[in-house]
């Protein structure tokens, strides 16, 4: 009996000054004020989740779908509704008495202004006369990396839930990711490195890559299952030592699919000039949202597509300090928009138009760039005001 509570005490000493050694090292190392499970994806956005975001992994989670390529997880949780997106709404939306609903297509930056500037937006929607006595419902159809024609598929399924389409995108079509990016990349010697979300990766390189990658996103995927589910009984804010072990459970697998995505090559097969990929990319562009038009005029349903703006774009802005943040795709961004912006010019005697922002912020010389393509709220709320511009303008009436 002496024996057995002899060992107990070992143990349970152990497992205090572990604790403790934890608890500090939480606190003054990985300097997280809260042992909690949003408290570990806010840091590790910070790093491993910014290298993965290709896979959407870490700052945001996924699942495949057999349409859209894939949308959000947490389905029914934490704001994403159970049709995979980022809204309160369940999908299909059932329109109640005199609501007009608004629907938001596109990749982030869609999303982004959805959350910023959506309200804005709403705002000027009811100084028109026939929405005045109507109550404005935006719905978020807009899911990170989406691009066309994901942005047509998601519309084709749910176009019967609203009354007008805006649709935003630009960047994720024609951006792709470049293998061993350095700043003296050009779109003439760059080789493509395709965005490897779960719509392009299983033509993008070869079986046994696939198999890997699918095995480390399953791995990393449970272990942040595995966080969610622990965070709800407490434990993972009580004992310091299972954060820990979570917190490099969890970095070590986002390291391990960072790693397979930057050393993998492609099969020959898809292997194609930087040029030639982009050309292949705004002709894609071009064919779906021309589609997703269609389908609109068809079921009587207004439609308005827009470039987002990008502050790769020459002479677009003049760039504060804070924006000048990353350059690699300053090529890509200069020889594609041109080109896309000639397509819209092109349309200007047509019943289908699409409407260029690249250039709304070329008088702006403060921040409104947090990263390489999202804009702050003071941007998005901008943004939703030349929106309206042109729908106060071009619309039809409601």
């Amino acid at each position: 009996m002496k024996n057995l509570m002899y060992k107990l005490l070992s143990w349970s000493m152990v497992i205090i000054t572990i604790e403790v050694i934890a608890f500090f090292y939480v606190k003054i190392f990985l300097e997280i004020k809260d042992n909690n499970y949003k408290a570990i994806y806010v840091q590790s956005s910070k790093g491993i989740a910014k290298n993965t975001n290709s896979f959407d992994v870490g700052h945001v989670n996924v699942r495949p779908h057999p349409y859209f390529g894939y949308t959000y997880a947490d389905k029914g949780q934490e704001g994403i509704n159970y049709a995979g997106f980022a809204e309160k709404h369940n999908f299909p939306y059932q329109a109640k008495g005199n609501e007009f609903v608004v629907g938001i297509f596109g990749g982030s930056v869609a999303k982004h202004f959805y959350f910023s500037g959506g309200e804005r937006l709403k705002e000027l929607l009811k100084t028109q006369s026939p929405l005045r006595d109507k109550k404005i419902v935006l719905l978020n159809f807009a899911v990170s990396a989406y691009k066309q024609p994901q942005q047509f598929n998601v519309a084709t399924h749910y176009l019967d839930s609203i009354d007008l389409a805006i649709n935003i995108d630009g960047y994720n079509e024609i951006v792709p990711r470049i293998k061993h990016k350095t700043s003296t990349y050009t779109p003439e010697t760059a080789t493509d490195f395709i965005l490897p979300n779960y719509y392009e990766l299983f033509f993008t390189y070869d079986k046994d890559t696939v198999l890997n990658l699918g095995k480390q996103y399953f791995f990393k995927d449970t272990v942040h299952r595995l966080g969610q589910e622990i965070s709800r009984t407490q434990l993972l804010n009580k004992s310091s030592s299972l954060f820990v072990s979570w917190y490099y459970l969890d970095k070590y697998f986002g390291q391990q699919i960072h790693e397979d995505l930057t050393t993998a090559s492609s099969p020959e097969s898809v292997q194609s000039s930087l040029l030639q990929n982009i050309d292949q990319r705004i002709y894609i562009w071009k064919q779906y949202t021309y589609l997703q038009n269609e389908m609109c005029r068809i079921k009587k349903k207004q439609c308005y597509f827009f470039i987002q703006p990008n502050y790769h774009l020459k002479d677009s802005k003049p760039l504060a300090e804070s924006e000048v943040i990353n350059k690699w795709v300053e090529g890509s961004i200069n020889y594609a928009y041109p080109k896309m912006e000639k397509y819209v010019a092109e349309r200007t005697n047509e019943s289908f138009q699409i409407h260029s922002l690249s250039q709304i912020f070329n008088e702006i010389s403060e921040p409104l760039y947090i990263d390489a393509a999202h804009i702050n709220k003071k941007g998005n709320i901008f943004m939703a005001e030349k929106i309206f511009e042109v729908l106060n303008r071009e619309s039809k009436q409601y």
